[in-house]
């Protein structure tokens, strides 16, 4: 897994990164302006990103950019502004950590953020097995009516003849239903 920690002081990264190897196997990448990360986040697709104070641009701001990747965003903020920061970033999927940091409460919310991108990765992997399934779907509906119109078949005839070839030729239905497509299809 991928991590970038953004940090204007070394001290502060020294200390996020000993707490973010414990959390998980991260190789971890170090930049210490809100230019530099944007610069890498664009070189480079993360898994973690964790965004403490820099000089160049506000750290907020910068949380919320980085946010609109994949990655999961933990933003290190002042006492003062958490409970405002917290909530407006909420929205854009930043989970806002209070300083000073307490290394229970940053460990926590690194796992947290591994366990969230491995249930992102599971929905994603579903959603595109299902699109897949409506893809092929679709195709043998397109193959069954070519069949339907230049041979007269009805919607079950069609049907099995698609899943007889399917079976005999040992093919998937998809497949025979390409194969019909490129035969019949202008």
């Amino acid at each position: 897994m991928e991590a970038l920690i953004v940090s204007g002081s070394k001290q502060a990264f020294d200390a996020v990164c000993g707490v973010v190897r414990r959390a998980g196997d991260y190789d971890i990448t170090y930049s210490q302006s809100g230019a530099g990360a944007l610069t890498e986040n664009e070189r480079k697709e993360y898994d973690l990103i964790v965004v403490n104070s820099v000089s160049d641009m506000r750290s907020d701001k910068l949380a919320e950019r980085l946010a609109a990747t994949d990655a999961g965003v933990i933003l290190l903020c002042e006492q003062e502004t958490f409970e405002a920061t917290a909530k407006r970033l909420s929205g854009a999927g930043v989970l806002t950590v209070v300083k000073p940091l307490d290394a229970r409460t940053l460990f926590t919310a690194v796992t947290f953020i591994s366990a969230t991108n491995a249930r992102v990765a599971s929905v994603k992997n579903q959603n595109a097995g299902l699109k897949k399934k409506l893809d092929d779907v679709k195709i043998v509906d397109r193959a069954k009516m070519i069949l339907m119109q230049t041979l007269g078949y009805n919607e079950q005839q069609a049907h099995k003849h698609i899943e007889k070839q399917a079976m005999e030729l040992r093919l998937t239905k998809r497949e025979i239903a390409l194969n019909i497509l490129k035969t019949y299809e202008v």
